[in-house]
């Protein structure tokens, strides 16, 4: 018996693919010769560029918990997931998505920098003669 291990997340958005109307919209372009900026994958997945096209709805949610809750990214700030995620997935006010929901996160709403000590300014030593 062999098993074949295979992003669940990936075969997600590409299900999730197919029942957007907008992407649908973008597959028959490219399809059609229309599109040069957005090509499918030999794995049936739309891209714009090298990023995953991710469509409306849970999946974007999906990848924004899987993201934010990894036990490789333990609740990244909102700057350091949309880096992260920029490089590898794509959607329209997707900066805006990434900061509402860090800022829905209790965990990361606790840490805060406005929560953690102070900064002082730094003491000049004494000159020793």
């Amino acid at each position: 018996m062999a098993f074949q291990i295979q992003p669940t997340l990936i075969e997600e958005i590409r299900a999730a693919q197919n029942e957007d109307p907008k992407l649908q919209n973008f597959i028959e372009q490219v399809e059609a010769g229309l599109r040069t900026d957005v090509h499918i994958h030999m794995d049936d997945v739309l891209y714009y560029g090298n990023k995953i096209c991710v469509p409306q709805g849970e999946i974007r949610q999906k990848v924004l918990t899987e993201t934010h809750n990894s036990a490789y990214y333990i609740h990244p700030g909102g700057a350091k997931m949309y880096q992260d995620l920029k490089q590898h997935f794509r959607w329209n006010a997707m900066k805006r998505e990434i900061t509402q929901y860090v800022v829905k996160c209790l965990v990361c709403q606790q840490v805060k920098v406005e929560h953690q000590r102070s900064v002082r300014l730094l003491q000049s030593l004494p000159i020793l003669e």
